[in-house]
């Protein structure tokens, strides 16, 4: 689970800045953050990644803390990625 991103055709510096606040709560607290990019594709304009994420949160690990940062409010019809 990634923290949300505007879609590419969303323009607001607001909602910008909040994405961006967002990626950055979830980096502040893993000391050993590592990624590596297992896979992509380019297809005219749009372009596609698949990334491995591994490090540890301060409070857990990277996937426990970007689930309980991102989780859909209460009431939600989402349901949580596991």
């Amino acid at each position: 689970m990634t923290p949300s991103s505007p879609p590419s055709t969303f323009r607001s510096s607001c909602r910008v800045a909040t994405i961006v606040e967002n990626w950055s709560s979830v980096f502040e607290g893993v000391p050993d953050f590592s990624s590596e990019l297992i896979a992509s594709s380019v297809d005219g304009d749009t372009e596609w990644g698949e990334w491995s994420w591994q490090g540890h949160h301060v409070d857990g690990d990277i996937d426990a803390a970007v689930q309980e940062l991102y989780k859909p409010p209460p009431g939600s019809s989402q349901r949580s990625p596991t």
